[in-house]
């Protein structure tokens, strides 16, 4: 016979030979019995005492089985005490109404020794079992509080490495809505006292932290190259050389680099793997040049400074650059419907060029509506 000795059982019946046959029963297979006459006094006992079962009467004064099933269980919340009513009733209707009333099982009268067993057996492995999910969800809570308290250092460490740096460019607007706590969609800005600028839009593979991880080391490359007046095809040789031994092979950076001359007020603009840049007509107002990416995304290839063609652009009042990441033109509704490219060109042509980085926005985020956003969302727009 197996040690039950450390497991309290409490016997709530108002007929006294009743209790005596289940202690009998019970202290016979070594268990600790405490008896109460009603439901009241078994509601004081779980209250002041540590029970581990109840065996519970349903016919009873004061508070019948019943009503105390109900009230201990309230009482108890997330602790687990397996109840077990025993009746006389042996319709159907009254042992529904056992469980319906909280009851975890029902016995009926008289009460068998061997179903007895039977019972305290499934009881005592469901009320382990219980307290086994109670520990492991109070582990995962543990590791999740970790994690958060982690990202939470890591999202600080990585907010002070990229946002340092930036430089504020009048005629240059960006936005970055990431998909998770941590983004791999970047833009870089650096300005020349002179008048020029480089802005850099990057969009790492995938999202979330691991894309996040590759944004350190662009940053620093690119804003000690570009301080430096170096050459916009060496900072890019040199960042892909870079990804290219940094990232593991299953990953690389798409971007768009804009480089801005303010004497000529030309552009050049190079494309690798990122969505069309858009070209807006300051005196028509639309959308009259797209341009494609020429060139594989960073990290990817081995390529020389000469191998990065840049097309050159000149700028007249009024005109826009529109540079974004394939997460917004790939934005789902819940009917699953992409935001896409015409909506995009529609928004563009349609909206003022003070306010058309937030009507891009303001329509994007109209179309999603409660839809999930699946990845990353960057918009630059450049006006001159």
């Amino acid at each position: 016979m197996s040690d039950n000795s450390d497991t309290t059982i409490l016997v709530v019946d108002d007929v006294m030979p009743n209790r005596k046959l289940l202690n009998a029963l019970l202290n016979r297979q070594g268990y600790q019995v405490v008896e109460a006459e009603n439901g009241q006094q078994a509601f004081d006992i779980v209250k002041t005492q540590p029970i581990d079962l109840i065996f519970m009467d349903i016919m009873m004064p004061v508070m019948d089985g019943y009503e105390a099933t109900r009230v201990i269980k309230e009482y108890l919340g997330e602790r687990f005490i397996p109840i077990i009513m025993v009746t006389a009733l042996d319709e159907h209707q009254g042992m529904a109404k056992c469980i319906q009333e909280g009851a975890d099982d029902y016995l009926t009268k008289p009460v068998d020794a061997v179903l007895l067993n039977s019972k305290l057996f499934a009881m005592e492995r469901i009320r382990k079992l219980h307290y086994l999910q109670i520990e492991q969800n109070r582990q995962l809570q543990e590791i999740q509080a970790r994690i958060d308290d982690e990202q939470k250092l890591a999202e600080s460490i990585l907010n002070t490495a990229l946002s340092q740096r930036k430089d504020d460019i009048p005629s240059v607007t960006s936005t970055v809505h990431p998909a998770e706590l941590f983004s791999g969609d970047l833009v870089l800005q650096s300005a020349m006292d002179n008048g020029d600028w480089m802005v850099l839009v990057n969009d790492f593979t995938g999202h979330g932290l691991p894309a996040a991880v590759g944004t350190v080391p662009v940053t620093e490359t690119f804003y000690t190259m570009s301080r430096k007046r170096l050459m916009h095809g060496s900072i890019l040789k040199e960042l892909n050389y870079k990804l290219k031994n940094f990232l593991p092979v299953n990953m690389f950076m798409c971007c768009a680099f804009l480089h801005y001359t303010a004497a000529t007020n030309e552009v050049e603009l190079w494309n690798g793997g990122m969505p069309r840049i858009l070209f807006k007509d300051g005196q028509t107002g639309k959308v009259s040049k797209t341009y494609e990416s020429t060139d594989v995304p960073l990290g990817i290839v081995d390529k020389s400074e000469e191998q990065f063609v840049f097309q050159k652009l000149t700028m007249k009042p009024g005109d826009a650059l529109v540079v974004y990441s394939d997460g917004l033109t790939e934005a789902e509704n819940l009917a699953g419907e992409q935001f896409g490219l015409d909506r995009l060109l529609a928004t563009v042509e349609t909206s003022p060029s003070d306010e058309q980085e937030n009507s891009i926005v303001a329509a994007w985020q109209a179309f999603q509506g409660e839809g999930k956003q699946l990845d990353d969302v960057t918009l630059v727009t450049a006006h001159f």
